[in-house]
């Protein structure tokens, strides 16, 4: 008990002999380490937020991704559902280079020099001609008939 009594003295004495900067200097290193505890709880705060900002984000993603998916691929024109009469359009390409022909809203490639005949639903058309070397051509429109082929002729 004495020795417990004479290891509080010499404590008490080295404290009392202790230069009051030194006491100054714990007590600023006891604030910082408060402070730097404080600033770890809320960067784990901001951590969490962040884990679930980022989940409902991908979760957001997946809808989009599956709504798009699902989402059938129509053509940018009308066509008549009662329409059931196809007519006929050829398509005649005179450049050295595949041409493209975009009918419908629906491309189709011909070859240099070469015809292909495409299946349409009689009524109005439009296209638009394309080619490497010569741009992009005005919309252009032209109607189909049941037993009148139209012919479209891509030259320079």
């Amino acid at each position: 008990m004495r020795r417990l009594g004479m290891m509080a003295g010499v404590l008490a004495l080295s404290m009392a002999l202790c230069p009051t900067s030194a006491r100054a200097d714990d007590q600023d290193l006891r604030n910082e380490v408060r402070n730097l505890k404080r600033r770890i709880e809320l960067l784990e705060a901001e951590r969490t937020a962040d884990r679930l900002r980022i989940r409902q984000l991908e979760d957001d993603l997946d809808r989009l991704r599956s709504r798009a998916a699902s989402i059938s691929r129509r053509p940018s024109y009308y066509e008549d559902p009662t329409v059931t009469e196809k007519g006929t359009v050829i398509l005649r390409n005179r450049l050295d280079v595949t041409a493209t022909v975009t009918l419908n809203g629906v491309a189709y490639s011909v070859a240099a020099g070469g015809t292909r005949t495409v299946n349409v639903p009689v009524g109005a058309i439009r296209y638009v001609l394309t080619a490497d070397g010569f741009g992009v051509s005005s919309t252009k429109r032209s109607t189909v008939g049941a037993s009148d082929p139209v012919t479209i002729t891509i030259y320079p």
